[in-house]
C-alpha cells in the first residue's frame, strides 16, 4: 500500500508503480487515500521503512495500528533513529536488520505469519503505553535531570 500523496495524476501513479516492476512487485502495489499514516497502517500487513529513513513519527504510527515494522540499523542517524524505537520496544531483534538480506529476511518472515502478526497487533498498543519512552511526563522530568545536571556543571 502507498498513500495517495495528491497522485490524481494518471502519469505520476503509473511512474510510481512501474519503480515497484524492476523488483516484480508492481502487481502487488495499491495506492490508497488515507488522511494520516495511522489510517493507512490499519490495512497493511508490515511496514517497510526505507533503508535511509528518519521517520520515527511513521514507526510509532504503524506499531499503534498494529503493523509490525522493518527497519534498517546502518550506521548513520537517518537508519538508527527508526531502530532506535523499536529496540526500546524490545523489538530489534525481530524487526531491527543489520544487512540488507536480513532486512529482506525478517519482512518475509512477518509477511508470511498472519498468526504472529494478529497476536502483535493484539498487544503492542498495551507495550508502547507501559514504556517510559512514550510518557511525555516521564520524558520531560528525564530531560529535566539532564539540564540540571549540565548546569550543575556549567556552574563548577
Amino acid at each position: 500500500l502507498l498513500m495517495d500523496h495528491d497522485s490524481r495524476d494518471e502519469e505520476n501513479s503509473r511512474r510510481l508503480v512501474n519503480l515497484f516492476g524492476d523488483f516484480g512487485l508492481a502487481h502487488r502495489v495499491d495506492i490508497v487515500t488515507a488522511d494520516t499514516s495511522f489510517a493507512l497502517f490499519q490495512d497493511a500487513d508490515v511496514c517497510l521503512m526505507p533503508l535511509q529513513s528518519m521517520r520515527p513519527d511513521i514507526v510509532c504510527d504503524a506499531l499503534w495500528a498494529g503493523a509490525p515494522v522493518i527497519s534498517y540499523a546502518g550506521s548513520g542517524i537517518h537508519s538508527r533513529l527508526d531502530g532506535g524505537i523499536l529496540h526500546h520496544l524490545g523489538l530489534g531483534n525481530e524487526m531491527v536488520a543489520e544487512t540488507p538480506e536480513d532486512y529482506v529476511a525478517k519482512a518475509l518472515d512477518w509477511a508470511g505469519d498472519l498468526d504472529r502478526r494478529r497476536h502483535f497487533a493484539a498487544g503492542i498498543r498495551g507495550s508502547m503505553k507501559e514504556k517510559s519512552f512514550f510518557n511525555p511526563a516521564k520524558r520531560a522530568a528525564d530531560l529535566e535531570k539532564v539540564y540540571e545536571s549540565l548546569w550543575k556543571k556549567a556552574c563548577k
